[in-house]
């Protein structure tokens, strides 16, 4: 299993059960570490939250609501990281972020899926994170300080 790519311009990482040293993947703590992970480079980002699905004792679209057209924006990471410590374990979803000040569009029709093509889902994102199937995080992202503080927190093979 690969588990981390760099493709010139965007840079991929695989998270599972090498980086979180344990048997279960995709539990809301692990989620937490990755944005605390960041949290200083993202300190002045919003989240979009996409597809979620999972198990909690709080229900998740109380968790992450969404409005009209199906998007939840989530103001701070700082409240996404305090949002997903509520979750035992994400079977899927898609976070994504973007400088709090950003006007971002989204299409209706094609609002991003956890199981939709590999990368970014939006060109001007920072970074965005899938929990897939239990299994395995993944993280995209085209800025190389946020790949090298990836690197520096999680252990992937050479």
């Amino acid at each position: 299993m690969q588990v981390f790519r760099d493709n010139r311009f965007e840079y991929s990482f695989l998270l599972g059960k090498e980086q979180f040293s344990a048997e279960l993947i995709c539990l809301g703590d692990q989620l937490g570490k990755i944005l605390n992970c960041i949290k200083y480079e993202l300190r002045n980002h919003c989240w979009f939250v996409f597809d979620v699905f999972g198990s909690s004792h709080t229900l998740m679209s109380c968790l992450f609501p969404q409005d009209q057209a199906g998007i939840c924006l989530i103001n701070t990471t700082e409240e996404l990281i305090e949002k997903v410590k509520k979750v035992i374990q994400f079977e899927r979803g898609v976070f994504i972020a973007f400088p709090i000040n950003k006007e971002v569009l989204w299409k209706k029709n094609l609002l991003p899926q956890t199981e939709a093509l590999e990368g970014l889902h939006h060109p001007e994102s920072e970074i965005e994170i899938r929990a897939f199937d239990y299994s395995y995080f993944e993280v995209y992202t085209l800025r190389d300080t946020l790949s090298k503080v990836f690197r520096s927190c999680f252990k992937f093979p050479v």
